[in-house]
């Protein structure tokens, strides 16, 4: 329940604050925020089930995810991932 606290308190910071926490927490001997989100989050698991991205605080948790390492790149999780936030991107104005 605490991870999952976390993980919504952390859902709209910008990737930049997301890559900050995930050095500290490495430095700390922790898992990164990163990996965190994408095992624990529940909205994480909602975007991903459905396939497509509805908002910009699901674009932040999708984007932190792929870019802070919680996904392994070249993964078929990770090119669904790039694949959703392109199709997010191309829908915002």
């Amino acid at each position: 329940m605490a991870i999952n606290d976390c993980v919504e308190v952390s859902c709209g910071w910008s990737p930049d604050v997301v890559a900050l926490a995930d050095k500290r927490f490495v430095l700390n001997g922790a898992p990164s925020l990163s990996q965190v989100r994408a095992r624990y989050s529940r909205k994480y698991l909602q975007v991903l089930k459905r396939g497509n991205i509805k908002s910009l605080t699901e674009y932040y948790l999708v984007k932190g995810i792929l870019d802070g390492g919680g996904v392994e790149p070249g993964a078929d999780e990770a090119g669904k991932l790039a694949a959703m936030l392109a199709d997010y991107e191309s829908r915002v104005p």
